[in-house]
């Protein structure tokens, strides 16, 4: 039963991990691209991630986030980033459950996208480890005038930091060694028959 889930949810070409981008070395295989579009998902609508199809190119989209992401891992191990605290990640661990509607949700969601709870900590943990890094190198460092209401000065200070992170992205992707390897599938994330 286990190995026919596996291969309803994964696919049987996915057995043998499919290699989708290469970034500086490091592969991001479909099987990731998969886990981090579940969990991108889960955290915008939690258990009803099986009842919404994933947009058009949405796979394609969160292979280059991962793709982004593992640029900004590196350069944030570089200027020796500091880890975020267990408490931190507990905190955004405990956001995520709290999407579902109960533990049951929760662990059916880790069962049927065979994610364990330890791999989606480790996910969270980079995501929280990249968000300090892009905090401490860029949006510490801006400076906007005084506004009149602070949601207003909010406002300008998150442009700028959209700004300065694109160009500082282009600005990674440019240094790096990055090759996409095929198209993305469209596949959709479906629980199987005997389990809706």
């Amino acid at each position: 039963m286990i190995t026919l889930v596996l291969l309803l949810l994964l696919g049987a070409e996915d057995v043998v991990e499919r290699v989708v981008a290469i970034v500086d070395r490091q592969t991001i295989t479909l099987v990731d691209v998969k886990h981090a579009a579940a969990i991108e998902i889960a955290k915008q609508v939690g258990s009803s991630v099986y009842a919404r199809p994933w947009p058009k190119g949405f796979l394609s989209e969160i292979r280059k986030h991962l793709m982004q992401r593992t640029l900004l891992l590196v350069e944030a191990r570089r200027y020796s980033q500091q880890d975020p605290t267990d408490n931190e990640v507990e905190a955004v661990m405990n956001a995520f459950k709290s999407r579902f509607e109960n533990a049951k949700g929760f662990k059916r969601f880790l069962e049927q996208t065979l994610i364990s709870e330890d791999e989606l900590r480790d996910d969270l943990r980079k995501s929280l480890y990249v968000d300090h890094f892009l905090s401490f190198r860029i949006r510490s460092r801006i400076e906007v005038p005084d506004q009149e209401d602070e949601a207003a000065r909010q406002r300008a200070i998150d442009d700028e930091f959209l700004k300065r992170t694109l160009v500082f992205m282009r600005e990674l992707v440019d240094k790096a060694e990055v090759r996409i390897v095929g198209e993305m599938p469209e596949i959709q994330l479906a629980l199987p028959e005997s389990q809706k």
